[in-house]
């Protein structure tokens, strides 16, 4: 091998190795925007789930407080 090709065969590693780590960080970004996408859904459906839970709980807890009253004091 000449100087020539040992020029070109360092700069096709070099490439190859630069498209290989873009490639790889590339893929490890799409993951964690999925994880962190997922985390979002998540919590959203928690909020959900509480303000749901909350707008059941106060007329029940309404009615008990009514039903309570009306008996009067002991």
């Amino acid at each position: 091998m000449t100087n020539t090709w040992a020029v070109v065969v360092a700069a096709l590693g070099a490439s190859l190795l630069t498209a290989g780590a873009t490639f790889g960080l590339e893929l490890w970004r799409e993951r964690w925007n999925q994880k962190r996408a997922n985390a979002d859904r998540l919590r959203e459906a928690c909020v959900q789930l509480n303000s749901h839970a909350l707008l059941f709980i106060f007329p029940v807890h309404a009615q008990q407080l009514t039903a309570v009253y009306r008996q009067g004091l002991d």
